[in-house]
């Protein structure tokens, strides 16, 4: 007995020695929470032309309250974890997870305490969060994972377990170090726990809060040391959780000089790193089917005053579809539906198959573009160009399973319209020449402006060496994904 709680305790711990967790609330992190905002399509109101905020507006109504965990999940951390939520009265809780893991079953103790929160008529909790720098391992990815109710999916701001850009959210099954492998120990006691963290994560996907890829993902990495994991990105994005940033990464995009290419490219982003459902026809089959202006030959505002129109709607040959909205501001929204029971044509009768390309809509983009959506369908992801992929293809086939590789064209690219280049990228930067479309370019590295362009590469090119907006540069690689290692 005393062997088989030694091999449970192994399982559940890292290797290393680490200090015990500790729980207490932290006020001071409070504006740092409130200084995230969301990576990708953050809700927007589907008025056009919103008002302006009121100078009152509050979006944490209420006394909130930060609580962090820090360190190794021990037993009994979650009753001390919620003796200490409810210590604070009503306020509205934000808690911050950092822990290398620890117990698998308090873990899901601690997770499943806030998920039945979330579940209740007035939660306590508002989210959960891991940031930049720090980590979240093992049980703790557990414990954070489980911190969401199938009920805050359909409402406005959907998820809340928000993942900073540069965070890591790692998963596994866990595992015997070797010296322990290699005694004999009670299999049933080692079976029993396996067997309850993969109902921890099968209660994720029976409950719709992620899909059955972090199952599987999950059960790749059965060592203590290896992990799969989740950084903030248009990957954490597709896994159910909220990325969210304190960078550019969250600014909107503008309208200015963006052709129906890019626009294009960025729905393919979007039902790539969404939860849209899936399948092999949508990486086969996913550019917008119908006829009309060649995509690189007109914009955006010029579609828009073509089809008489606010809202344009876009059906991709594989069924989704894509619904862009300009505003007065030049922001843009968009929104993705997985069905061609969606499609909504104001300018002729659908029939399931559109052959006008980008039709005039009734639906409404329901969240802004950002410049996170921009990097990284110009793969510039977190502001770095990409190097080595993966397809998402791997996510429903086993072809492409484990398969990286390099850019298609070695980061040659074409221009789609006459462009300046400049000596830095700034839009007040002086103009080093000019290219025209159809010119080729090597993309030899990219960078994230606070700017109407938002992305920027930096090329070479016969004519002259500087910095374009990567919005005028033809899109490809929608289909793949940054390679960020195991």
């Amino acid at each position: 007995a005393a062997l088989a709680v030694l091999c449970l305790f192994a399982l559940a711990l890292p290797t290393a020695p680490i200090a015990a967790a500790t729980i207490e609330v932290q006020p001071d992190l409070l504006p740092y929470l409130q200084s995230l905002q969301p990576t990708y399509i953050p809700y927007a109101s589907v008025d056009l032309n919103p008002p302006e905020p009121e100078d009152d507006f509050d979006p944490f109504p209420g006394d909130p309250t930060v609580i962090k965990l820090t360190g190794v999940i021990e037993k009994g951390d979650a009753e001390k974890l919620d003796k200490i939520m409810h210590a604070q009265g009503v306020a509205i809780k934000h808690i911050v997870f950092e822990s290398p893991g620890g117990n698998f079953l308090e873990g899901i103790k601690i997770g499943e305490l806030l998920q039945s929160d979330l579940s209740s008529q007035d939660p306590m909790l508002a989210g959960v969060y891991v940031l930049k720098g720090q980590e979240c391992l093992s049980a703790c990815a557990l414990a954070f994972s489980l911190a969401a109710a199938n009920r805050g999916l359909v409402e406005e701001g959907g998820d809340a377990r928000y993942l900073e850009d540069g965070a890591a959210l790692g998963f596994h099954m866990g595992a015997l170090s070797k010296e322990k492998s290699e005694q004999s120990a009670n299999v049933k006691s080692v079976m029993d726990l396996t067997y309850s963290v993969v109902a921890a994560y099968a209660k994720l996907i029976k409950g719709n809060l992620n899909p059955p890829i972090l199952l599987e993902e999950a059960l790749k990495h059965r060592d203590a040391d290896s992990f799969f994991y989740l950084r903030g990105g248009q990957r954490s994005q597709s896994m159910g959780f909220t990325p969210v940033t304190r960078s550019v990464l969250a600014e909107p995009l503008f309208s200015y000089g963006m052709n129906m290419a890019t626009v294009e490219a960025i729905c393919g982003t979007l039902i790539m790193s969404t939860r849209t459902p899936k399948t092999l026809v949508t990486y086969d089959y996913m550019f917008v089917n119908g006829d009309g202006p060649t995509s690189t030959e007109i914009s955006l505002e010029d579609l828009i005053e073509l089809r008489g129109s606010r809202s344009v709607a876009g059906f991709m040959a594989s069924g989704e579809s894509c619904y862009v909205t300009l505003r007065d501001d030049k922001t843009v929204l968009i929104s993705v539906a997985h069905s061609g029971k969606e499609r909504s044509c104001k300018t002729y009768a659908a029939d399931g198959y559109n052959h006008q390309a980008w039709c005039a809509s009734d639906n409404t983009g329901l969240g802004l573009m950002t410049v996170g959506l921009l990097a990284d369908t110009m793969l510039c992801h977190f502001g770095e160009l990409q190097t080595e992929f993966v397809s998402w293809m791997s996510d429903f086939g086993s072809l492409y399973e484990g398969e990286k590789y390099a850019d298609y064209d070695g980061w040659k690219r074409t221009v789609t319209q006459d462009v300046n280049v400049r000596q830095t990228p700034s839009l007040k930067a002086d103009i080093v020449k000019g290219l025209v479309a159809g010119d080729q370019v090597q993309v030899t590295n990219c960078q994230l402006v606070d700017d109407a362009q938002g992305v920027w590469y930096q090329i070479d090119s016969p004519s002259g060496n500087g910095w374009i907006s990567a919005r005028f540069v033809w899109p490809i690689g929608v289909d793949s994904r940054p390679y960020t290692g195991p």
